[in-house]
């Protein structure tokens, strides 16, 4: 049996067997724009379920069908980016024969943290304090930048890493460490550590200039190797034979800079090993 209920626009049809509904449509009948010139008992646009037929004089034009989805959530997460990026460096002597990390300058975006070997028992418990330095929680999810850090520089940390933590994570590729994260502490924190060279494969000198940034000061570290130089040297302008990377032109202008102040190695070593960012 069919029920129908007329409206002025619209007619709601139901065909029940034993009180049992078969089926139920409307049937609409003021139509889209395009349409409306057509006045006929034929044409009209019928809806069942999510379903919607358009009917032109008796003959079915267009059908469709409206499908409910869900909200497509992110698949990348949280696309605002996050400046957790820390730099650090890390400068050798080699003192008759024996290449020793003295000094190591680390910069968090504000402040330059820096390690001298003359604070410290050896270059092993400096690099130390320098590494532990990172393990805190406020540091979790940072990721380390030293220039050329896949080889020398890598080897080196990776050794006092290993006396932290066993959470390592390393990736090696052609012999380089591409990609070296730690987990520490209870909550399992992490930081990575990675080389700037491999995404800006060129000198800090000639990056500094490239992206006009501070540049490193006058320096040379042949200065380092001369024993009869000491770490707390503070006084005159070195001569100008540790200089031999800058003409004598530029070793005067340099010098003027202390005409009434002594050079301090520590300062100066400073100046030329933090990477700002």
């Amino acid at each position: 049996m069919y029920y129908v209920k007329l409206y002025e626009k619209h007619i709601e049809v139901e065909l029940k067997i034993n009180d049992f509904t078969v089926i139920n449509f409307t049937d609409i009948l003021s139509l889209p724009r395009q349409w409306q010139d057509v006045n006929n008992l034929g044409t009209f646009i019928r809806k069942i379920d999510e379903h919607e037929y358009v009917f032109i004089n008796g003959n079915l034009k267009t059908k469709s069908k409206i499908y409910k989805t869900k909200f497509i959530k992110p698949l990348l997460g949280d696309t605002v980016y996050k400046n957790k990026i820390l730099t650090m460096d890390l400068e050798s002597r080699v003192i008759q024969g024996i290449m020793e990390i003295y000094h190591v300058s680390i910069y968090d975006g504000k402040t330059i943290i820096d390690f001298y070997l003359s604070d410290y028992k050896n270059s092993v418990e400096m690099l130390k304090s320098s590494v532990i330095f990172f393990m805190k929680r406020k540091y979790h999810g940072y990721k380390v930048y030293l220039h050329n850090f896949s080889t020398f520089d890598g080897i080196l940390i990776l050794k006092i890493i290993s006396s932290l933590t066993n959470k390592i994570k390393i990736i090696i590729k052609d012999d380089k460490i591409i990609d070296l994260q730690i987990k520490f502490g209870d909550n399992n924190y992490s930081i990575t550590f990675r080389d700037s060279f491999l995404i800006l494969p060129s000198s800090l000198r000639k990056l500094a200039t490239s992206f006009n940034v501070e540049k490193k000061s006058i320096f040379h570290y042949a200065i380092l190797n001369d024993t009869q130089i000491t770490l707390y040297y503070n006084g005159q302008v070195p001569d100008f034979k540790y200089f031999n990377d800058i003409s004598l032109k530029e070793y005067k202008e340099y010098s003027k800079e202390f005409k009434n102040k002594n050079w301090n190695l520590r300062e100066e070593t400073k100046k030329n090993t933090v990477i700002k960012m």
